[in-house]
């Protein structure tokens, strides 16, 4: 199959119809790159690892003049004074750091990916966790996460079972991040030592091979030079590329023909299908494409892009609809994985509570959340350093909405408002952005709420539903 010409509308169609037979037979595996994670920044669209060398030559003081225009981690980090091939400890260590500040937001491609619920393994050429925060976000439940170690003193493979789960598998074949230089790849050095070790080492992870070799692999966005790239395809195969009794194919989508889906053209031309388009640009073709074909039924539930159950007809969400006196939980889009852990402790603890769980909380939803907040049993307002900036944001609506329905409650003896501080920041810190009931404040450090919360909220609950069957 040659590579596709964006105006060849046959060949685009035949792709499509390869990827969609592919996912629904449980035969493709993503093999996902640094291209496929981007972000809107003041600064334009970044890749994490260009934000994350931005941010990491910042702190280092380093002269980004004499760094390439378009520079990344590895420009940074071999460029440093005194760079002997190998990455210090205390760059490892702040790379670590400025990753996990960065880790609440998850990119559209990934969320769009994890929506698709026959894609049950992904193989990760990055060392963040935002492809397992993705499936734990949009599936409900932890995927199971595998690191193969850049070095050859530890071992890690894939659990034949794992895949099957529902909730997905995710397995990084370069490292994953670590406080440990040697645990995860950033420079070319390092992705070069990885790579023969995942070929050649003792402990190559042998499992997770045989998978991909009998497998057809979505190439997204690999983001690696020309020769790694050709290495890591040939080790997902059994044997050489063009012979003629395999029945895998490799499925590539990128902005450029150039590279790999050329070499795949020449070497693999029964078996290679490319598509030039960026990976955002995929998934979101690929999340129409599926459920078009596989809608949800009337009764049942899929997945949508933003995190969210969906059922007919089309647009609704499952979770939209809210159960009369469930706990309603309002956040900063930045606390969105705080809020969405103290969520799931508080059903855990027997509250029902609604979270609006989509990639941007409140927008086009406006009427719906006024509903929700005038039936809801108590409303949980999650305050962080994040909310204490008075620019007007939808959260402060909510705010605003729960405390003139607050006024019911006047003189009644029942607490509807439950401001919740999930960082170090102090009550007297949130008296402006929500005047006196900030003094009210309970805690929960990273989302974990404690036992006098969970059994304040059971109280309310239990009081608001018992008035109202009276």
């Amino acid at each position: 199959m040659v590579p596709i010409a964006p105006d060849d509308g046959d060949h685009a169609e035949i792709f499509w119809e390869s990827v969609l037979q592919a996912i629904d037979s449980e035969r493709l595996v993503p093999v996902i790159g640094r291209e496929a994670l981007v972000f809107d920044t003041p600064d334009g669209t970044l890749r994490l690892d260009q934000i994350l060398a931005r941010r990491l030559a910042a702190a280092n003081g380093t002269d980004v003049a004499a760094l390439p225009p378009d520079f990344d981690l590895n420009d940074v980090i071999v460029g440093a004074d005194g760079f002997h091939g190998t990455m210090p400890t205390p760059t490892a260590v702040r790379i670590f750091q400025l990753l996990r500040a960065l880790e609440s937001d998850i990119p559209e491609t990934l969320r769009l990916l994890a929506a698709i619920p026959k894609l049950r393994l992904f193989v990760t050429l990055t060392f963040d966790a935002l492809m397992e925060n993705a499936l734990r976000e949009i599936r409900g439940s932890q995927p199971a996460v595998g690191a193969y170690p850049t070095t050859t003193a530890r071992y890690a493979d894939l659990d034949p079972a794992q895949p099957a789960s529902p909730a997905g598998t995710v397995f990084h074949l370069l490292g994953r991040r670590s406080v440990t230089p040697n645990d995860f790849t950033v420079t070319e050095g390092q992705i070069l030592e990885a790579l023969h070790n995942v070929m050649s080492a003792t402990n190559r992870p042998i499992r997770l091979i045989e998978r991909l070799q009998a497998s057809n692999l979505l190439l997204l966005g690999l983001g690696l030079p020309d020769w790694p790239a050709r290495f890591l395809v040939r080790m997902a195969r059994p044997g050489p590329l063009w012979a003629p009794d395999r029945n895998t194919s490799e499925m590539v989508a990128q902005a450029s023909l150039d590279g790999l889906p050329m070499f795949l053209h020449r070497f693999s031309p029964d078996r290679c299908l490319a598509l030039p388009t960026t990976p955002l640009a995929f998934a979101r073709e690929l999340h129409r494409r599926w459920f078009e074909r596989f809608p949800p039924a009337a009764t049942g539930q899929s997945l949508d892009p933003a995190g969210e159950g969906t059922s007919a007809p089309a647009g609704e969400t499952a979770q939209e609809a809210m159960m009369t006196g469930a706990v309603f939980i309002s956040y900063a889009r930045e606390n969105r994985e705080q809020a969405f852990r103290l969520a799931d402790a508080l059903d855990d603890g027997g509250i029902e509570v609604w979270i609006d769980r989509r990639l941007n909380p409140g927008d086009d939803y406006q009427y719906r959340i006024r509903e929700h907040i005038k039936q809801a049993s108590a409303f949980v307002a999650v305050l962080s350093a994040q909310t204490i900036d008075p620019t007007p944001r939808w959260y402060r609506r909510e705010w605003q909405l729960a405390c003139t329905h607050n006024e019911q409650y006047f003189l009644t003896g029942k607490g509807f408002i439950y401001p919740v501080i999930i960082d170090d920041t102090t009550s007297r810190d949130h008296d402006v952005t929500l005047g006196s009931f900030a003094t009210q404040s309970a805690r929960a450090p990273g989302g974990t709420p404690d036992a006098g919360l969970i059994r304040s909220l059971v109280f309310a609950q239990r009081a608001w539903r018992r008035a109202r069957a009276s």
